[in-house]
């Protein structure tokens, strides 16, 4: 019993360590028309989606049955790293004092910048 209260406290530790030590930075990507409706879109499904999965599992429940609330867990974990990995439109790699790494711009909009900024437009932006 106390290995398991060992493991809670370093997980614990760890939590409240990656909280502290973290870095953020706010971007406001601009997005046309029909970019933010599918990512409109994408967002709205995985919320149904894990909607229909909290219904599975609640008639998992009431029928004590085992087959649709294992579909109700997989429809539901499906769907919030389906939502968590299609919706964002793009995140940071790295950041450091003074510069962040963005990566997932699509490449007709890396290819509608001046040369001379895809690069590195691509790799780092600089924060002041």
């Amino acid at each position: 019993p106390w290995l398991y209260v060992l493991v809670l406290i370093s997980i614990l530790i760890y939590i409240i360590v990656a909280l502290i030590a973290r870095k953020s930075v706010s971007v406001s990507p601009g997005l046309c028309t029909g970019h933010r409706v599918l990512r409109r879109n994408v967002i709205l499904g995985s919320w149904l989606a894990a909607l229909v999965g909290f219904g599975l599992i609640g008639v998992a429940i009431s029928q004590s049955s085992g087959p649709p609330a294992l579909l109700g867990a997989v429809v539901l974990i499906g769907a919030l790293v389906f939502g968590m990995i299609k919706g964002r439109i793009i995140y940071a790699a790295r950041i450091d004092q003074n510069r962040i790494e963005l990566k997932g711009f699509g490449e007709a909009f890396l290819a509608s910048l001046p040369r001379r900024c895809q690069a590195a437009f691509a790799t780092q932006v600089d924060i002041r």
